[in-house]
């Protein structure tokens, strides 16, 4: 596996797309019930949990995230961090039974985004972690491997320090685990901080030395590096959803549909408008756009799932020594076509998110490959670092 689609209904189901899997948010599956078994007549399905959304108000929920069974009221939410009793029966063994339920292929760990490690969340987390294990380790009928969540913001993202704090901290249960989902929150892959990029890159390439999977999910076009560092899997919505946010469900915010004015490219990693990459001549070969670019909507929407998956089989057909080598050459090519793009006036208007990756990846060429080799590193980079200040 490498990409996985991020889905709202079962259109999905006609895209003729060559995916085992798909994810889904629990919040759907209460939304519209008729979904999830039509999904499961083609696909495995990934259930998201959503259990960051439970910082939000109880006002600012959706209804169909109400009737999940470990939805917790707003006055009661407080007792996550003082009561491990009702951690335990609120929030663990109802997520992990909704799972089960619901046939999840993999149980995620009940998780809280995080903005640092000092924090009372991030203590939590870990807790929760524990709590799942050992109420797991007591069942007979889980058979699915469990994984943590690391749901990062940008704030915990900007320092190495950091990074490798946290990343050690979640290792630390990594003997009871199959590997850890990341969810960067409210991740800028395009105009956001290069060291936040360089970080997240640095994170995920520290879980996979240790030995473990890692999933990134949502992310964009930024998601073929991180598979390039050694993540399985990635996953972003079709046509939508390349970043996750509490912060959107605190303040109301909705997430608009796009309009089908724009179309996306796979050899820049963006969506751009279909009509002027029509005009430049580019063609798509994928059966939604049958060698021209597709007309409407919904065929934007097939191309938009069929050309990430292609791209991501296509990085799997490439041995683990040489991806990075081959995701450098698709970027420099990018950077190549976004230019032309320019003097044709229309596109990226700069190249500059494809030249931050770019950064990444040269980086991540010399990076460690075993356990050993990251401490050695680590340890030169933080005397480096303090020997600057």
């Amino acid at each position: 596996m490498s990409y996985i689609p991020i889905v709202k209904d079962s259109v999905v189901n006609n895209y003729d797309i060559d995916s085992e899997l798909v994810i889904v948010h629990a919040s759907h599956i209460m939304w519209r019930p008729s979904v999830l078994p039509r999904l499961k007549e083609k696909f495995k399905v990934v259930i998201d949990i959503e259990t960051n959304r439970l910082v939000t108000a109880d006002a600012k929920k959706s209804d169909s995230y109400k009737k999940l069974p470990y939805n917790i009221e707003s006055s009661d939410f407080g007792k996550i961090f003082t009561n491990s009793t009702f951690r335990l029966q609120k929030l663990v063994e109802p997520v992990v039974q909704f799972q089960i339920d619901n046939d999840s292929e993999v149980i995620m760990v009940p998780y809280l985004m995080f903005t640092e490690w000092r924090s009372r969340t991030f203590t939590v987390n870990s807790e929760l972690i524990a709590d799942t294990i050992n109420h797991i380790g007591g069942r007979n009928d889980v058979n699915k491997p469990l994984y943590a969540v690391i749901n990062i913001s940008n704030e915990a993202l900007r320092s190495m320090e950091s990074v490798s704090y946290i990343k050690d901290r979640y290792l630390e249960f990594s003997d009871d685990l199959s590997g850890y989902i990341v969810i960067p929150d409210s991740f800028a892959e395009r105009n956001g901080d290069p060291n936040n990029l360089l970080n997240l890159a640095r994170l995920v390439n520290g879980l996979k030395v240790a030995g473990k999977e890692v999933w990134v999910f949502p992310i964009g076009g930024f998601g073929q590096v991180l598979h390039a560092l050694g993540a399985k899997n990635f996953g972003s919505g079709i046509f939508s959803k390349e970043t996750s946010s509490v912060a959107m469900f605190d303040s109301d915010g909705e997430v608009y549909p796009r309009s089908d004015r724009w179309i996306y490219h796979p050899d820049i990693f963006v969506y751009v408008n279909a009509v002027a990459l029509k005009k430049s001549g580019y063609k798509c070969d994928c059966l939604a756009c049958s060698g021209d670019i597709a007309p409407n909507l919904s065929l934007k929407k097939q191309h938009d799932a069929l050309v990430r998956v292609k791209a991501g089989k296509a990085m799997n057909s490439v041995p683990e020594s040489d991806k990075l080598e081959y995701v450098k050459q698709k970027i420099q090519n990018a950077i190549t076509i976004v230019r032309d793009y320019d003097r044709q006036q229309f596109g990226p208007r700069s190249a500059y998110y494809l030249e931050k990756w770019l950064s990444v990846v040269d980086s991540a060429l010399s990076w460690p490959k075993t356990v050993e080799e990251e401490d050695d590193l680590l340890n030169e980079l933080l005397v480096e670092i303090d020997s600057e200040t």
